[in-house]
């Protein structure tokens, strides 16, 4: 690789024969240090890095590159090296699906949600140990147990899903009951049901769905976690939330009503991303609008986590809670999906973003109004290894009727 615009700079602490290797196998926290030391030293420079048994690769920051890497999605795919280290989990769902495939396919009961936690943590931990693969050989005994568990619910339900549909089929044609052709449109009409007409292969539709629970099942209940742990550490913006919301919020009232609640959750996303880091390989040659050259096969990383700190983007408070940063003349501000990528960008914008949003909001506004919560510790709460944000040890808080609060 190299940059026709100026000297191709290593990232820091780049070593000798292990390049960045000893940085990336560090605890989360420290990686997340580690990529805001890069930024606030560098700016919007692409850096390189270089980790054992890893394609050459560079970490961006400009929102010009990012924008670029999310326009082109027929150069920057999920690769195999994503898919080398994610496959048993996610198979070919929409999570490492790429090209036609991809397009295509555009909780559960309490074992699963175990076996899937720690599934998702020790996938998130091959992209940062170089030698994932022969520690499993030695200690993965517990990771294989649990994909198995994560992998036959995913065709239990795909199993289900078909006898349902054939179940209601032959109920159809036996009678003309308005009940059975009203489940046999729910049937048709169901997310795994839409996959079977679409994929066809049971495989491939059991990847589907249980890459639609991973989208969905974390990350906005984590983004609410790390919204209520702010708001307690800041008393004085939950009390602008409750100003704002003033009665009892019922379903149908809007985004638009809320601004400063809106932006209370956009700021816990940015401080909080759910998915902190992000990496894409170039399947062919490219240069980046910055000038850097990267070949057929090299990576491009960026960190969520460190890009929602900058200094350049975000002023100097960057470091700081500020819902109001995100209002202009009483709306919510629009920020480009390269300014603030919580939400991916481009074909692979997330397709539950709406619906994320109008959750949160509406959750935040009725609890934070309803009650009042009060932490059990003090300490600083930090996440734990996964491919999401999720809170160490989760958020243990006392929660009390708000007595103050009058509909």
């Amino acid at each position: 690789m190299n940059n026709t615009a100026h000297t191709f700079r290593n990232a820091p602490n780049t070593w000798p024969v292990v390049g960045n290797g000893l940085i990336f196998i560090q605890a989360r926290q420290k990686l997340f240090r580690y990529f805001v030391t890069c930024e606030r030293l560098h700016g919007y420079e692409t850096l390189q890095i270089a980790v054992p048994s890893l394609p050459p690769g560079v970490i961006i920051s400009d929102p010009k590159n990012l924008e670029y890497v999310f326009k082109h999605e027929g150069i920057f795919a999920k690769g195999s090296f994503v898919k080398e280290r994610s496959w048993d989990l996610f198979g070919n769902g929409i999570i490492n699906a790429d090209g036609d495939l991809w397009k295509m396919e555009m909780h559960a009961d309490d074992e699963f949600s175990k076996a899937f936690d720690h599934a998702s943590g020790a996938t998130a931990e091959r992209f940062q140990n170089p030698l994932w693969f022969i520690m499993e050989i030695f200690f993965g005994s517990t990771l294989r147990k649990n994909l198995q568990i994560v992998k036959s619910y995913g065709a239990k339900m795909v199993d289900n899903a078909v006898r349902d549909r054939e179940s209601a089929s032959k109920s159809f044609t036996g009678g003309s009951g308005t009940g059975i052709v009203d489940k046999s449109q729910h049937i048709e009409g169901s997310l795994i049901q839409s996959f079977l007409d679409a994929i066809g292969d049971k495989k491939m539709v059991a990847d589907a769905a249980l890459n639609y629970l991973s989208a969905g099942r974390d990350t906005t209940a984590q983004a609410l976690t790390w919204t209520f742990y702010l708001l307690m550490r800041h008393p004085d913006v939950l009390a602008k939330v409750r100003q704002e919301v003033r009665r009892p919020v019922d379903d149908d009232r809007d985004l638009a009503d809320l601004p400063y609640t809106h932006a209370v959750f956009n700021e816990a996303l940015r401080l909080y991303p759910p998915i902190p880091f992000e990496i894409k390989q170039a399947i062919e040659h490219t240069t980046l609008p910055d000038g850097t050259f990267l070949p057929k096969g090299s990576v491009v990383v960026w960190c969520t986590w460190a890009m929602n700190r900058s200094y350049t983007t975000w002023g100097a408070d960057a470091d700081d809670f500020r819902p109001e940063r995100w209002l202009e003349d009483g709306k919510v501000a629009n920020r480009s999906a390269a300014e603030f990528p919580v939400f991916n960008g481009g074909p692979r914008t997330c397709l539950g973003k709406r619906m994320a949003e109008v959750t949160a909001v509406h959750v935040i506004a009725v609890m934070g109004s309803t009650f009042d919560f009060e932490p059990t510790g003090h300490e600083e709460r930090v996440s734990k290894s996964s491919l999401t944000l999720p809170m160490k040890g989760g958020l243990p808080v006392r929660v009390m009727e708000n007595q103050l609060w009058t509909p």
